[in-house]
């Protein structure tokens, strides 16, 4: 790569970009990399279990005053790089705005806004609009999910210049943990991990879970929130709270312990702009089944370890989710071929393919395609002949 600087306007150091972000400081030794970050990871993020990531050989610049933000977006602008994640950010935003002007290469990192219904016409005309002055100046975007691609070209960014990405959490070496409730048995262990709120979905599970015949099956759920009374409620309403356990929150560790002792994952939000718990489980050899409206649902199309449904349908979760439970507990020798493709997922393949991003805008070289879609073909030897990876759109424009 030619250019020796490149620099990334963030809100905050996040654990779904940490991976990428150290391996590319790693992988570009002798250029500068920099992270300009708008605020440290704030208590919100802290209580709902995440870490501070650590970021290596990366340079970290913390909430800078505006001096600092016009020196380093007007320094070295032939020779640099900057990549702004979240246009909406007020640093963010000021810092894209210095660097229009300049020779600087200018990328977009973000997910897609919600488009459906009449507030979602609106955040499109509002994003039509708003970044009309700098859209045509953009030379690439990374566009979170499939999603994220649609939504980026129906706002009027170049296709030709739309890269699919996503977040990529770590997979760092992880010590045995000790658990209270260590799955045993014949049950097939069903996990969902997310905050108890409406948008996550978990409702759609439970009655989906209380519509099966079959009874095998046990839930754990990770997470708290504003909902969680009423849907403790709402499992024993449906007579499946025997069978479901609600457990808080817990750290990044402590979920990848107990994704290790689980057989499925189930993400059935109504919306997610991506969904990293489907890149942990899919790390931790287990398969998934998310909603169609989950931005990490490329991830399960494109491995086929897992399924979507059609969203806000109990009906189809429940068809799936009975298929799977009687299909018995998951096989160690599928557990360990989910984690041989997850490396496709991992920080070093998405900052190699990064690079080729830039290259190809930059250069004129070959276009990259995202590794994880790259993959593809050598992940369908265990789907069933009645399974199926869904391919319909995730919300009708």
């Amino acid at each position: 790569m030619r250019r020796n600087r490149i620099i990334f306007w963030l809100g905050e150091a996040s654990p779904h970009q940490s991976g990428y972000l150290r391996a590319l400081a790693d992988l570009l030794t002798g250029k500068t990399i920099i992270a300009v970050l708008q605020q440290r990871l704030q208590t919100e993020r802290l209580t709902l279990g995440w870490q501070t990531p650590h970021l290596g050989r990366m340079d970290v610049v913390m909430s800078p005053d505006q001096r600092t933000v016009e020196e380093i977006a007007l320094r070295e602008p032939e020779n640099t790089v900057h990549i702004f994640g979240g246009l909406r950010l007020p640093m963010v935003d000021r810092a894209l705005r210095i660097c229009a002007p300049t020779t600087a290469l200018i990328g977009v990192l973000s997910e897609a806004r919600r488009w459906e219904g009449w507030a979602g016409k609106f955040r499109l005309l509002h994003s039509y609009v708003v970044e009309r002055p700098y859209r045509n100046r953009v030379d690439f975007v990374l566009a979170i999910g499939h999603a994220g691609v649609r939504w980026y070209e129906m706002c009027g960014y170049p296709s030709e210049r739309t890269f699919s990405w996503g977040y990529f959490v770590e997979n760092e070496e992880r010590k045995s943990i000790q658990r209270s409730q260590k799955h045993q048995g014949g049950d097939v262990a069903i996990a969902f991990v997310g905050q108890c709120i409406p948008r996550k979905g978990i409702d759609i599970l439970l009655r989906a879970l209380s519509m099966l015949e079959v009874q095998q099956w046990r839930l754990c759920i990770i997470g708290d929130g504003p909902q969680r009374p009423s849907l403790e409620g709402l499992s024993r309403k449906l007579r499946v709270a025997k069978r479901v356990a609600f457990m808080g929150v817990k750290n990044n560790a402590e979920v990848r312990g107990i994704l290790d002792e689980t057989d499925l994952l189930v993400l059935p939000s109504r919306f997610d702009g991506w969904g990293s718990v489907v890149n942990e489980a899919l790390m931790s050899g287990v398969p998934v089944i998310c909603s169609d409206h989950c931005g990490a649902a490329d991830l399960v199309r494109a491995s086929g370890f897992g399924e979507t449904v059609q969203a806000r349908s109990a009906e189809d979760l429940a068809t799936v989710l009975d298929r799977r439970i009687r299909n018995g507990r998951l096989p160690e020798s599928h557990r360990s071929e989910i984690q041989a493709w997850s490396k496709c997922i991992e920080g070093e393949a998405a900052a190699r393919y990064l690079i080729k991003v830039i290259e190809h805008i930059d250069e004129g070289k070959d276009a990259p395609v995202a590794p994880w879609l790259r993959e593809r073909s050598a992940a369908n030897i265990h789907l069933d002949n009645n399974e199926r990876i869904a391919s319909d759109v995730w919300i009708d424009c």
